[in-house]
């Protein structure tokens, strides 16, 4: 996984003050030039279509579960989440509003301008909190557009003609769209799942795992530790002895999985008294996970 992917994965699953901090250092990098441009992206970004903004989510949320002591700070206001939370950050969720998605994808014989295959979404499956499937998506994709050796095969289950019978992207989109609205959507480095839908992890309240489950794997030169993100994989198999991806891996078991991991993340986080959204476990608790 590259740095940036990490560090996007890392933004949802933080809370706004944190993701603000980062983004004042970013800013202080940029030239007057760079700065320009920035304002162009914000004026775009500022244009997405939002079927229900987050605050707005957030405060519907508010309102329906009569959560007094939900603090400021799910709102957009830069008030310390410490100072004033009581509880677990999770705890103005009701478990219906907590799901996972995962997207398996197919490799396209397209290839992008660096000469790489590009990688599209063939399936995608949402669950709730138990695991059981909400929305599972097929997105067309026609025979001989994709690699469909054997090596990809045993890894995608998906052959030459298997998506022919899917919906178009922009479809499975819409649906997928409709599915996330509302919820705490639990992902696992989601960043490029959610970006194969042209979907920005900003429009939904996101929690990304991969943010907190690291290991430290050494230091740099100036003493600065060194973390790798651990996948879905090898956390299963640590904390459920169980492999969620022996041989055709699923969008759905993945997603369950996830959801899982998220409720083992949670039990970790209140024995370590964990009770902000940015909170992070201590560098070396997973550095034992091959």
């Amino acid at each position: 996984m590259s740095c940036l992917e990490e560090t996007l994965n890392w933004m949802s699953g933080t809370e706004s003050e944190s993701r603000m901090g980062f983004m004042r250092d970013v800013l202080r990098c940029c030239s007057l030039d760079d700065l320009g441009i920035v304002l162009k992206l914000v004026n775009t970004a500022q244009k997405r279509a939002r079927d229900k903004p987050r605050l707005a989510q957030k405060l519907e949320r508010a309102k329906k579960f009569q959560c007094s002591s939900i603090p400021a700070s799910v709102s957009s206001v830069p008030v310390s989440e410490a100072e004033q939370r009581e509880g677990y950050w999770w705890e103005e969720y009701d478990t219906s509003q907590i799901i996972a998605f995962d997207v398996e994808f197919v490799t396209l014989l397209q290839k992008d301008e660096r000469g790489r295959h590009i990688q599209s979404p063939g399936t995608v499956s949402v669950v709730d909190f138990t695991g059981k499937p909400l929305f599972s998506g097929k997105v067309k994709h026609k025979a001989g557009t994709f690699l469909t050796d054997a090596a990809h095969v045993a890894i995608t289950g998906f052959r030459s003609k298997d998506l022919e019978d899917g919906k178009e992207l922009v479809e499975v989109r819409k649906e997928l769209m409709e599915k996330l609205q509302g919820s705490l959507v639990i992902t696992q480095g989601g960043n490029g799942d959610y970006k194969s839908f042209d979907l920005a992890p900003g429009d939904y309240d996101s929690f990304d795992l991969q943010s907190k489950f690291k290991k430290l794997t050494g230091y740099d030169k100036r003493g600065n530790p060194v973390t790798q993100p651990i996948g879905l994989r090898q956390l299963s198999l640590h904390f459920f002895n169980e492999d969620p991806q022996t041989g055709i891996h699923s969008a759905t078991t993945d997603a369950a999985y996830t959801l899982r991991l998220f409720r083992e993340y949670q039990r970790l986080a209140m024995k370590n008294g964990m009770q902000n959204r940015a909170d992070t476990f201590d560098l070396e608790d997973f550095s034992t996970i091959k």
